[in-house]
């Protein structure tokens, strides 16, 4: 794992117009890009469900691809595509696959996550849903989020970190068995590089100083390797460190990203 990291730190889908196959009352398509995941858009049904992207100023480019919070069922039909004409009346010429991953025991991951081979432009993006088996029969996104990625040209390896948190609370006493207040579980990962000369630098402060600890953006630990499970909407928690360690080359103290559920 952690060949390389990936971090979207700006969707082009935040200024697009939007619009729905349809949408239930107070659960409207531009929820799908508000950056607050719990947040939610809800269509009135769950096959050929569909919220289309328009983006604002005309062709853009992207190469990654994020859908958080969202309850398909794991057979669920799952299409980004990419279109140059608003109606998509002719087939998409950008038509991904989204597969919903699930874990052993077989529950869905409710994250999806897909990195293209090469960038593509388009002015109009459709996310696709088709989902018979769908439990609620309607379809539900918390966020969407695309565009072109960034990745530092040194990456951690190894000694990456990742944690599993339940934020779940209760008040246990000896002998009883308690009553607790359950909250979604979510992960931690905390990762350093070592060795970074001034341009290794210069692209891990370009990224912090355009989030910092406030804005929320797309990381992926390792896109190659079931980017579902190690791809996460989440945020820096700790300042970015640098120790001097050999001439004008430093090391990153270890950086801590909190998963947004």
């Amino acid at each position: 794992m952690a060949g390389e990291v990936k971090y979207l730190l700006r969707s082009v889908l935040l200024g697009a117009s939007l619009t729905a196959s349809s949408t239930v009352s107070g659960l409207n398509a531009t929820h799908s890009i508000d950056t607050r995941i719990r947040k939610v858009y809800r269509a009135r049904g769950r096959n050929t469900e569909w919220v289309r992207y328009d983006v604002s100023g005309g062709a853009t480019s992207i190469d990654t691809v994020f859908v958080g919070n969202h309850n398909f069922s794991k057979t669920a039909t799952v299409l980004w595509q990419g279109s140059v004409t608003a109606t998509f009346s002719n087939a998409p010429t950008l038509n991904v696959t989204m597969v919903v991953a699930t874990d052993s025991l077989g529950t869905v991951i409710p994250k999806l996550a897909a990195f293209l081979s090469a960038a593509t432009t388009y002015p109009h993006f459709r996310l696709f849903v088709s989902d018979e088996a769908n439990a609620d029969q309607k379809v539900e996104v918390g966020y969407v989020a695309a565009g072109l990625a960034t990745t530092p040209t040194r990456v951690p390896r190894q000694g990456f970190r990742r944690r599993v948190i339940d934020p779940s609370v209760g008040q246990m006493t000896a002998g009883n068995q308690a009553y607790w207040k359950i909250r979604q579980q979510y992960e931690e990962i905390t990762y350093s590089v070592v060795d970074l000369q001034e341009s290794d630098q210069d692209e891990i402060l370009g990224i912090y100083h355009a989030v910092g600890v406030h804005t929320p953006l797309v990381f992926a630990l390792d896109p190659d390797d079931r980017p579902h499970h190690n791809t996460f909407y989440c945020q820096f928690m700790n300042p970015l460190g640098m120790t001097h360690r050999l001439l004008r080359n430093m090391n990153m103290d270890a950086v801590t990203l909190r998963e947004l559920v």
